[in-house]
């Protein structure tokens, strides 16, 4: 973040109790990082956390495995700027893999499925979004980002989505997503979004 060639006003840490010595680190930089620490809550807790401390008028997420590209926020922030009425700015996010999940790398390449923009580490809001759509589901963390976004689908939000890969997603095989996979919690996300879709 400290890289970006338009400057954050302030970059949140929001150590979840990961006890490795990170939030060390991050104090080590000085403003504009500021350090918030908790017992171990989960992401979305950490992300919600996150967001009520943050002052500007834009929000960006950057998980441990994400890297930006250094113009990320620059090219983001001119969307903004020339649409008054965005809510959201999304980039395509790139997966990369490290040694060792080279068939589940092949798998994803079979597929069509290294690249993705629905990820919330290649958004940029406006911090009012969450007041009107409400925080990240603190009770889902497996598909805590699937169902906020089906909100801003379901409210009708401004969106646009840049085609160029801002951010890089490191999979490795300690990540939560690989550590922490539920199939069945978007399983039963999807019924109920079928349930309500079926109900209206």
């Amino acid at each position: 973040m400290l890289a970006q060639t338009h400057a954050p006003l302030e970059i949140i840490v929001v150590d979840d109790g990961s006890g490795d010595g990170r939030a060390a680190l991050a104090r080590s930089f000085g403003p504009p990082v500021v350090v918030i620490t908790q017992e171990r809550r989960g992401p979305p807790n950490a992300r919600n956390r996150g967001i009520r401390a943050a002052r500007g008028d834009l929000v960006a997420f950057s998980d441990a495995d994400d890297l930006f590209a250094p113009e990320k926020l620059a090219r983001q922030v001119a969307c903004f700027a020339a649409r008054p009425t965005l809510d959201i700015c999304l980039s395509t996010a790139e997966n990369f893999w490290e040694p060792g999940l080279e068939r589940e790398q092949a798998r994803y390449e079979a597929a069509g499925r290294t690249r993705g923009t629905h990820h919330l580490g290649s958004m940029l809001a406006r911090a009012g979004v969450f007041d009107r759509i409400g925080l990240l589901d603190e009770t889902r963390p497996a598909v805590d980002h699937i169902d906020w976004f089906a909100r801003v689908a379901d409210a009708g939000l401004e969106v646009e989505v840049l085609p160029d890969v801002l951010v890089r997603r490191r999979m490795h095989a300690a990540s939560m997503s690989h550590r922490d996979a539920s199939p069945e919690a978007y399983l039963d996300f999807l019924r109920e979004r079928v349930a309500a879709r079926r109900a209206r």
